[in-house]
């Protein structure tokens, strides 16, 4: 990636040398620490506690993050977008192995398509695209959203909770939304009910998706989550039989 300064007003477009390198695991970013310390809140304290090299370097070690998304954070500091592999379902960890075996053979026939028709790779700048996109998307979009509220930034968790609600909205029978599903109510902020509200939407306003596999174990199981669709739909006795 060419990090000339396109996240940052005033820098755009400039080759300013970097000087913090980022450490993920094993993945190292050479970054300008003023797109982070103007974005971030979290980064911007950390950045003020942390002392400049030999080399005029400050090294902030992100060690406890997921390689793949601090990479997807570095994209977005500088592009204000992240694009994700049409193909993430490393990120699904599927609940039973009907599950795992209807995943991957949908992924197996998404990247077939791609292959007799490369051209079908979806455009993710666009609404039409994020609608587009591979329902294994889902589970990425909540995982950098619970980030964007991790390191506080604002932008990207708007942006990718408006990712999230177009991919979800048009991938809600797939099995990996119930990962998403997951994913979602699991996060670590538990006040913050952004991505909740998506979820609970589209479950009380569709009523046949209680009954797909998972997605019902998860009406039960989750913390609130049966609670928060039958409030959404004004009581009734239809989840009776769910909850």
């Amino acid at each position: 990636m060419d990090h000339r300064m396109s996240g940052c007003d005033g820098y755009k477009g400039k080759a300013v040398s970097e000087d913090m390198v980022l450490q993920c695991g094993s993945d190292f970013h050479n970054v300008h620490s003023v797109i982070f310390r103007r974005q971030s809140s979290w980064f911007a304290a950390i950045i003020a506690d942390t002392s400049y090299d030999s080399f005029g370097m400050k090294h902030i070690n992100m060690e406890d993050k997921d390689p793949y998304m601090a990479e997807l954070i570095v994209e977005y500091m500088y592009e204000q977008d992240y694009t994700i592999e049409f193909d993430a379902t490393m990120y699904c960890n599927p609940m039973d192995s009907d599950v795992q075996d209807a995943l991957s053979a949908q992924c197996d026939q998404e990247l077939l398509v791609l292959e007799n028709n490369p051209a079908a790779a979806p455009s993710q700048s666009t609404e039409a695209g994020i609608k587009a996109q591979s329902p294994t998307h889902m589970v990425v979009h909540a995982m950098m959203y619970n980030l964007a509220i991790h390191f506080d930034i604002y932008n990207l968790k708007e942006l990718a909770r408006r990712k999230f609600k177009m991919c979800a909205k048009a991938h809600r029978t797939s099995p990996v939304f119930p990962i998403a599903l997951r994913e979602v109510w699991m996060g670590e902020d538990e006040d913050n009910v952004g991505l909740k509200d998506i979820v609970v939407d589209i479950l009380a306003s569709e009523p046949e998706l209680w009954k797909l596999e998972n997605t019902d174990e998860l009406l039960r199981e989750l913390p609130g989550l049966g609670l928060a669709v039958f409030n959404k739909r004004g009581g009734g006795r239809d989840l009776w039989g769910v909850l």
